[in-house]
């Protein structure tokens, strides 16, 4: 009877070690196909969000040449460069009609003068960069700002008003609502967490899907932040503002101190 126990014990352990060494390159199969899938997971996500942040970047940076290119038309064209009110007033609000994306115009003779303005406020424009940087021969684009009563973000585009003869007249200022573009920019298709949004070089939300966010908060100190500005290769891995692990790139918006994260 003991032979019997002993040999139905045997049994087992012979049954349990071929099951054990049956298992053991089955587990190694399961774990370098888990590793070699969440690899492709990873990749193929990662390679989603490169495009989107290309196709994003390309078209805001097209948008925003198409905005330098038509107040340079403007200011190049013989009614802005006359400074007559009666007949600048008429030009811009057909311009404003037309593009639909301009909230207003400020014409300034070279002593600061005021020629026209359609603003809804006036700025304080003789200290004022877009002021500036146009009166000596530079085409200046501002940060976005948001207007808590117009629940708008808008930026500043200013060139220089030349005359035939290479001399001076003034300056254009135009007020350039963003809502249009950057609800097409930060409308994106990336699963429950997945989000695009715009912020300057210090890290402050130019444009995000939560408006409540834009200029009072910024990712600065958060990994996002870093891995954005880093000068060291970026991570596509890593710990966002939201305290949440993200795959994550970015792109800066050429002419512009601004990013763009995806």
């Amino acid at each position: 009877m003991k032979a019997g126990i002993l040999s139905n014990n045997l049994q087992i352990k012979v049954r349990l070690l071929f099951l054990l060494v049956a298992l053991v390159p089955l587990s190694i199969m399961s774990t370098f196909s888990l590793r070699t899938a969440e690899k492709l997971i990873i990749t193929m996500a990662s390679s989603q969000l490169e495009n989107v942040a290309d196709d994003k970047a390309a078209l805001m940076e097209r948008w925003i040449l198409e905005r330098k290119a038509d107040l340079k038309v403007v200011a190049g064209s013989s009614i802005l460069k006359s400074l007559d009110p009666e007949q600048i007033a008429p030009y811009l609000e057909l311009v404003e009609r037309h593009y639909e994306v301009y909230k207003g115009f400020l014409v300034v003779d070279p002593n600061g003068g005021i020629i026209f303005n359609s603003c809804n406020k006036q700025p304080n424009f003789r200290c004022a960069e877009w002021y500036n940087q146009p009166m000596a021969d530079h085409l200046h684009i501002s940060d976005v700002t948001f207007d808590p009563e117009y629940q708008d973000s808008f930026f500043h585009i200013a060139t220089p008003i030349i005359d035939d003869t290479g001399q001076k007249r003034g300056a254009i200022c135009s007020m350039v609502s963003t809502h249009t573009i950057l609800s097409i920019i930060l409308r994106v298709s990336l699963g429950e967490t997945g989000e695009c949004y715009l912020v300057n070089k210090d890290g402050t939300f130019l444009a995000h899907k939560e408006p409540e966010r834009i200029l009072t908060e910024n990712i600065a100190q958060s990994e996002s932040f870093k891995n954005i500005f880093s000068s060291r290769p970026h991570r596509n891995i890593y710990i966002d503002f939201r305290g949440i692990e993200v795959l994550g790139t970015s792109r800066q918006i050429n002419g512009t101190d601004w990013h763009l994260v995806v």
